[in-house]
């Protein structure tokens, strides 16, 4: 299993587990994880144009509020993916509200 699959499985877990997303709602962003994935597969971009570039292509295609989810899930993936949280206390103070928005 690479180590994109395998950051991907455990976001999985983080957002039902600890920002106790619905179920229901969990596959939805994951899709935008994949598709975000799948755009910057081979980006020379920094990682900061990227999520903005991303946005840009997703205009053509989805509703403001898809591009506001996915944005939001988008940064709370690359929060996730780049820090070890292993226990409440490492994660960001305003990840409740992140939570709120995305949930």
């Amino acid at each position: 299993m690479n180590n994109e699959m395998h950051t991907t499985i455990n976001f999985r877990s983080f957002l039902e587990e600890k920002c106790r997303i619905p179920d229901k709602r969990v596959p939805f962003f994951l899709y935008w994880i994949t598709q975000y994935h799948k755009f910057i597969k081979n980006s020379t971009l920094p990682d900061t144009e990227r999520i903005k570039a991303f946005l840009r292509v997703l205009a053509r295609k989805y509703d403001e509020w898809q591009m506001n989810q996915a944005e939001r899930i988008i940064s709370l993936y690359s929060y996730y993916a780049n820090r070890d949280i292993t226990s409440p206390s490492e994660m960001p103070s305003d990840w409740h509200t992140v939570r709120d928005e995305v949930g």
